[in-house]
């Protein structure tokens, strides 16, 4: 029996693998949250948009595949490199106020 659990976590090592084999923009994306981990602050995936907004082709293969950053999160965590430690309000107007996941390094 397949687990909620393991079903989030196949189909973001799909979505990951898909992106690998298309745009590569994975590699940057993995990169960006282990240096934002690594500055020992809390961040959110606003922050890794912010930072990859530099890189056209990576911003465009995330807007193109919208579970590509959160598979990345979900791989993150599941690697013990980040840790969940609350959430906020996320600016972009896109979001509609929902609420968002606040990380840190593990």
């Amino acid at each position: 029996m397949t687990t909620g659990v393991e079903l989030k976590q196949l189909g973001a090592d799909l979505v990951i693998a898909s992106d690998e084999a298309r745009a590569n923009a994975s590699e940057h994306i993995r990169a960006t949250i282990e240096h934002l981990a690594g500055l020992g602050q809390a961040f959110t995936a606003e922050d890794v948009r912010e930072e990859l907004r530099a890189m056209p082709h990576v911003f465009l293969a995330m807007r193109d595949r919208p579970n590509l950053l959160p598979a990345h999160f979900t791989a993150a965590k599941r690697r013990g490199d980040i840790v969940p430690v609350g959430f906020t309000v996320p600016t972009r107007a896109s979001r509609h106020g929902s609420v968002i996941r606040v990380w840190r390094r593990a």
